[in-house]
């Protein structure tokens, strides 16, 4: 009964609501700091690549809101090639057998004038209803990183710039505009803010900190107006291995925790 709810739900989301993929992000770390997805690495902004040397491995898990039905799974890397361009993959996956989400992302960004970083994504999305539908996109998105000091650092992020609907229901995707800032105060403390706008939603203003608390220790949170929702987690690291845990609030379901690990090699 519970597996007949959800898959209802969710069917009924993609019939109803104009395109599906409303969660598209779940790295810890940023998911912690307000959800911010244009700013940091590991985000959905292929431009940040310049902000992560070498080459960088993510893997994220979580189940939203405590359901195992609704598992995600999220796997990113990227190469940075002495900061003048760079390559990332993104692969995620939503759902379990009766529904399922799946994304296959890749992004190119190149620096122009060692301060300024632009990128292009192409994103393949499909859709699969067990034995009943299955569908697809490609669209594709535009960032861009502007190292205004050495210590701020400005972001912009089109997401779905070639208006990609799905085929055979011909349903839209989102259309997404992020726009954020960060200020690097010390050694110590990263302070970010973004305003995000789904074209099917109102305006969304986010702030979000990073503070290392203590030697290998780093604490992220944040919070989100319109909708409100808040967020904590820590980052465990040691050498080039880190360690991300998340908790995540929502309006009206359960909240939920996100886990995930990062590899760095320079």
């Amino acid at each position: 009964m519970k597996k007949l709810f959800l898959a209802l739900l969710m069917i009924g989301q993609f019939y109803f609501c104009s395109g599906a993929f409303e969660v598209q992000m779940i790295n810890p770390e940023n998911t912690s700091c307000a959800n911010i997805v244009s700013l940091w690495p590991g985000g959905l902004n292929f431009a940040t690549i310049m902000k992560a040397p070498g080459v960088n491995f993510r893997i994220a898990y979580t189940n939203l809101y405590g359901l195992q039905e609704l598992s995600y799974q999220a796997f990113n890397i990227t190469w940075n090639r002495k900061n003048n361009y760079g390559f990332g993959c993104r692969v995620n996956t939503f759902g379990d057998k009766l529904y399922r989400e799946s994304l296959i992302a890749t992004g190119y960004t190149k620096s122009i004038y060692n301060r300024i970083h632009v990128s292009l994504g192409l994103s393949y999305y499909l859709i699969d209803i067990q034995n009943s539908y299955k569908t697809w996109s490609i669209v594709a998105d535009l960032g861009g990183l502007f190292e205004i000091t050495p210590n701020i650092t400005a972001s912009i992020l089109y997401k779905n710039i070639n208006n990609g609907h799905l085929k055979v229901s011909h349903e839209p995707l989102p259309k997404i505009f992020a726009s954020g800032i960060s200020w690097q105060v010390n050694k110590s403390i990263e302070l970010g803010a973004e305003i995000y706008k789904d074209i099917l939603f109102p305006f969304s203003t986010k702030f979000g900190a990073k503070i290392n608390i203590f030697s290998h220790v780093k604490i992220n949170s944040g919070v989100q107006f319109d909708p409100n929702r808040y967020s904590l987690g820590f980052s465990f690291y040691w050498k080039n291995f880190e360690i991300n845990t998340g908790y995540r609030t929502h309006l009206n379901l359960p909240s939920t925790l996100h886990f995930g690990c990062h590899i760095s090699i320079k």
